[in-house]
């Protein structure tokens, strides 16, 4: 699916003719501006915004290992900014309904100098959702009782320590294995003439 930016739209957006229980949507993600993850927000008065932060990194910041850079990074200062820019977006939601439907909703938006000037709806499709319901709920009780199960001693001192000690081993078997690869495919290329 890639990267997106999110769009918090405050501006009145039109709606379907046969909305089947849709009142609005607020968030979207959309494809048409960096793809950085950026938070945007279209005000009410149809101006659009973007969240800046400036970030404080630490002195060894090169030397910290990535899964856990984020927790050495620290929020200097944060604010929102005008963006003037002129070109169409498609700005897009789908919506878990609590009523009978779930959403898809897709807009085509025209901004001249950083201000909407056309909004379109482009699709919006409202699909039974009694399916995915009846799944959350089974999903909800597997969970539930899967939470249950790891409060058990059955599973803290038996199928917890087992489970490492196999997770363990194949990660290293595994390794073993690569490294043996890479040591075969060197001898390979030092005996080929």
């Amino acid at each position: 699916m890639g990267m997106f930016d999110d769009i918090e739209c405050k501006y009145t957006l039109p709606l379907p003719q046969d909305p089947r229980g849709f009142v609005g949507e607020v968030y979207f993600q959309t494809k048409n501006f960096e793809c950085s993850l950026d938070k945007y927000q279209i005000r009410e008065d149809g101006t659009l915004w973007i969240h800046r932060i400036e970030y404080e990194y630490p002195e060894n910041y090169e030397f910290i290992p990535w899964t856990e850079i984020s927790s050495h990074i620290k929020e200097k200062k944060s604010w929102w900014e005008p963006v003037n820019v002129t070109k169409s977006i498609r700005m897009y939601s789908y919506i878990f309904g609590e009523n009978d439907y779930d959403y898809w909703i897709d807009y085509d938006v025209t901004f001249i100098d950083g201000k909407i000037t056309k909004v379109n709806l482009e699709k919006f499709e409202a699909h039974n959702n009694s399916q995915r319901k009846i799944k959350s709920e089974e999903n909800s009780k597997k969970l539930k009782s899967w939470i249950e199960y790891t409060q058990t001693n059955r599973y803290k001192y038996i199928h917890k320590p087992y489970n490492l000690v196999i997770r363990f081993t194949f990660t290293f078997l595994n390794k073993l294995i690569d490294r043996i690869k890479t040591s075969l495919n060197i001898l390979e290329r030092l005996l080929i003439i």
